[in-house]
């Protein structure tokens, strides 16, 4: 991993509580990770997929009632594919109408322009490949503290 990219990580480490505490919102929901392999290609940069996945986290996921949270790792590694696990926390209740139909709306209010927002989906496929994805489902988090031996 490059000196950045541990940087990173150590960064997110130290501003996320730990998923012991007992009142944490996550334990006993249904989680759901995605894990994106990402190539930035040569007309593109680091800093445009950030873009483009914030907008897409912020203005779909983060308003869609399925999730009760969504938040998102990023890891460097040298031959130039790089990771983003995007961990999805469920609700506790299930919204009316199915996740894909909720997108859906979502999407059509934020491009109105159907041109607008394949032009999104475009660019951000050049980046992420969805056949390259790996996605996985957990029923509940560890909920005890565990002693760490040394």
């Amino acid at each position: 991993m490059k000196p950045l990219g541990l940087l990173f990580c150590l960064a997110l480490l130290s501003v996320t509580p730990p998923v012991i505490a007992e009142d944490h919102p996550v334990l006993g929901r249904r989680v759901s990770t995605t894990t994106h392999h990402v190539q930035i290609p040569e007309d593109g940069s680091r800093e445009e997929f950030f873009e483009l996945s914030a907008r897409w986290t912020e203005r779909i996921l983060g308003r869609n009632p399925y999730f009760a949270d969504v938040r998102s790792l990023w890891m460097e590694a040298d031959n130039g594919q790089h990771q983003l696990l995007v961990i999805y926390t469920y609700s506790e209740t299930r919204p009316a109408g199915s996740l894909s139909e909720i997108n859906a709306r979502l999407m059509a209010e934020e491009w109105p322009d159907e041109a607008e927002r394949r032009a999104f989906f475009a660019r951000l496929g050049d980046y992420v490949g969805k056949a390259r994805n790996t996605s996985g489902r957990f029923v509940e988090l560890h909920t005890e503290n565990v002693a760490l031996s040394r």
